[in-house]
């Protein structure tokens, strides 16, 4: 987030803690039928492309990244 959005360090720990909220916060009830895992991938994949489509850019779901040849590669 620091490098290809260009965020501040204080945006990237707010984007982590909602990301971590939205995520992590809701675990699965004990017991549930078929919950052999604790969280949702999927819920992981629309919570990044959220900080993706608000802080970069999409074209038709792909995250694109574009950037300068002098700018940070990572």
């Amino acid at each position: 987030m620091l490098s290809r959005f260009r965020m501040t360090v204080h945006d990237c720990i707010r984007e982590y803690r909602k990301l971590g909220e939205a995520v992590f916060g809701h675990p699965r009830l004990p017991g549930a039928k078929y919950a052999w895992y604790k969280f949702s991938a999927e819920r992981l994949e629309e919570v990044i492309l959220d900080v993706a489509t608000r802080h970069g850019e999409t074209q038709s779901g792909n995250v694109m990244y574009p950037s300068s040849e002098q700018l940070c590669k990572t």
